[in-house]
């Protein structure tokens, strides 16, 4: 009280002074008191998240114990932090597809049976009242979203008095711990649960505490994904477009949609088809230098070509990676249908497609309108129909548009009208074409399909950089084909990408900072075109 009420006595509002002074005494001890809680956020369908095989293979039994395990180490750790370990209690949410991480485990030798790995979560969560091994099903990122919404919720919650983060091996993760990066009340308040390594964009945030549990979970080597995005050299073989699999977010519920892969170390092996109608046009210079950066992921590639004479030298091209090329010889020229391009989808039940395939200026403006407009339509319409395929990534050029892009200058909108009617008079059409039905059957799908129509202006061959100018660029401009692989790359990588248009040109902001930014501000280069009246004649 500021000042004496009036009508009082002394005494009286002395009396009333005390009163409310132990009120608040009261409610301050009542906040004190209050149980508070370690929590453990794991995202369980990555591989450095992977429980022990002796675990696995016990089913309800191994939960229990894993549930055990994980408990009696947490414990250690928060002893460790200096957190009064009995007086708080210890939460754990894992999140996984448990449907195909069973399948995964089956492969691995590591389960009997698939459907074992819901009993092994049952055991998990029965153990202690508050562990949850969570079924997020199908969905792409269905894992990463409940992460990050969870840590985002209970970061903000006082009684929560620190997390234990699984979730530091991909940089998709990273622009939601990077806010965090200013406010060292927060950014002590984690712990970075590793499989042994930290992805690097994650580690340069500055998070202090850090924990392995090699007792719970499953050995894993990291892959070699950060050392190929710098090193891969072009091959010399023409590839020209890559349908690819990502387990680790499988989309919704097919069957078609193939178990987990992971080779005998329990790391993923993800799997890519490649289209080649064998010519050596510009894009296929591309999806060359995109070849080793995937193969370097782990990833599976299988490369469509027209010739089987082509057969050694492509399969080459997987020597001394870890991930695993075939071959299928298949002409992608001759698909005029949507069910002839479900039948390669159906073959190997992707999760990603990436289509830079071209005629490359090659057999005039029918073969053109072939591969860049038929058969890629064909592709988009089959894997928009394809429940299982979450991602299709489309290599078209900056120049790809109906409309003067709101952020261009008249001499660049002239440039690319002079363009289009001269020189790229076949292929602007055919691209336009597929852009657009891309865009459209990318709007009717359900959330979780996310189609990309990535926009380089005029390639050159020189070693890629690895800086760019992405998303609303000028109109005029080059860029490295190696730059361009490497931004394909990351947009493949990056769980939170969505639907868009992104220009790209050379430029001085680094590859995976251009595309967080891009996914951060909601980039979409397709605006200033006529989006709702889109691909109406190809669907």
């Amino acid at each position: 009280m500021a000042a004496k009420d009036k009508g009082l006595s002394t005494g009286d509002y002395r009396q009333r002074l005390i009163y409310f002074k132990n009120i608040d005494s009261e409610r301050n001890s009542m906040v004190d008191n209050r149980r508070g809680f370690i929590l453990v956020l794991i995202d369980a369908d990555a591989d450095d998240y992977i429980f022990q095989e002796k675990f696995l293979s016990r089913n309800e039994a191994g939960g229990r114990d894993a549930a055990d395990e994980l408990h009696a180490r947490v414990k250690d750790h928060v002893k460790k932090l200096k957190h009064d370990a009995e007086n708080n209690d210890i939460a754990v949410r894992a999140y996984a597809d448990l449907k195909s991480l069973g399948s995964a485990s089956v492969k691995n030798g590591k389960m009997k049976e698939s459907s074992s790995m819901s009993l092994f979560a049952h055991g998990f969560n029965q153990r202690h009242a508050l562990f949850d091994f969570v079924d997020v099903g199908p969905g792409k990122e269905g894992a990463d979203n409940k992460v990050r919404e969870c840590l985002n919720f209970f970061i903000g919650i006082w009684e929560c008095k620190h997390i234990i983060l699984g979730a530091c091996h991909d940089s998709g993760y990273a622009s939601s711990l990077g806010k965090f990066a200013g406010d060292v009340s927060i950014r002590d308040r984690i712990t970075l649960l590793h499989g042994g390594v930290i992805h690097p964009r994650i580690a340069e945030i500055g998070f202090r505490e850090t924990l392995q549990l090699k007792s719970v979970f499953a050995p894993h080597k990291p892959s070699a994904v950060s050392k190929g995005f710098m090193n891969a050299k072009a091959p010399s073989t023409s590839v020209a477009a890559s349908l690819i699999k990502d387990p680790l977010n499988p989309a919704v519920s097919s069957d078609r949609l193939g178990p987990v892969l992971r080779d005998d170390t329990g790391k993923r092996a993800d799997k890519l088809l490649s289209v080649d109608p064998n010519t050596p046009g510009g894009h296929g210079k591309v999806s060359r230098l995109l070849t080793p950066l995937i193969l370097s992921r782990s990833w599976q590639l299988t490369s469509v070509i027209r010739d089987p004479a082509q057969k050694s030298t492509i399969t080459s091209l997987g020597e001394n990676q870890p991930g695993k090329l075939d071959v299928l010889v298949s002409s992608i020229e001759d698909i005029k249908t949507q069910a002839q391009a479900q039948s390669i989808i159906d073959s190997t039940s992707p999760t990603y497609i990436v289509w830079s395939a071209g005629a490359g200026g090659k057999g005039g403006p029918e073969r053109t309108l072939a591969i860049d407009r038929d058969a890629c339509i064909a592709f988009i319409n089959a894997a928009a129909a394809t429940l299982s395929v979450s991602k299709f990534l489309l290599i078209s050029y900056v120049g790809s548009r109906r409309l003067k892009a709101p952020w261009w200058g008249d001499a660049d909108w002239t440039a690319t009208q002079e363009a289009n009617n001269g020189v790229l008079k076949n292929y602007f059409p055919a691209k336009l074409a597929a852009d657009e039905c891309l865009t459209s059957l990318t709007s009717q799908r359900q959330p979780g399909f996310a189609g990309i129509s990535l926009r380089p202006g005029n390639l050159t061959d020189e070693e890629g950089k690895g800086t760019v100018a992405l998303g609303k660029t000028r109109a005029k401009g080059a860029v490295r084909r190696g730059d361009v692989a490497r931004v394909a790359m990351t947009l493949l990588e990056n769980g939170r990408v969505g639907s868009c248009w992104l220009d790209l040109l050379e430029g001085k902001e680094e590859v995976e900072d251009a595309v967080e930014r891009c996914i951060e501000e909601q980039v979409d280069c397709a605006d200033g075109e006529n989006v709702k009246g889109m691909g109406k004649e190809q669907q």
